[in-house]
């Protein structure tokens, strides 16, 4: 996805990865925060493969998580998976995140049916 398109989420992004970092254990030098939408429901899962320690998810990421989709739903930009990954670098901390949209469907053929030959 662009970084310009997502300009008019970052501040709901950046509250969701931080809350992602909160929710993981202090074992974790990096985690992998995955959601999907059928288009009814959100599901999603917080995991770190390197580690057997369990995330705990917060209130507070669930609601990061339904702001996330409906802001961007409702600008028409509506995806059916996502990825909110975070790393430490030293003192820092880096995140990136990618979106899996469905592929749009062929438009309805809306001409009238008839000889190809005749004009309309």
């Amino acid at each position: 996805m662009v970084a310009a398109k997502l300009d008019g989420y970052s501040d709901v992004i950046t509250r969701l990865v931080g809350e992602t970092v909160a929710c993981s254990p202090p074992t974790w030098e990096r985690g992998l925060l995955s959601m999907q939408s059928d288009g009814v429901r959100l599901t999603y899962q917080l995991k770190n493969e390197d580690h057997a320690d369990k995330a705990a998810l917060s209130e507070t990421l669930r609601d990061l998580i339904d702001e996330l989709y409906v802001r961007m739903r409702s600008a028409g930009d509506v995806w059916t998976a996502a990825r909110a990954g975070w790393w430490r670098e030293g003192d820092d901390l880096k995140f990136n995140i990618d979106f899996d949209y469905a592929a749009a469907s062929a438009p309805a053929d809306t001409r009238p049916k008839g000889p190809w030959w005749k004009i309309w």
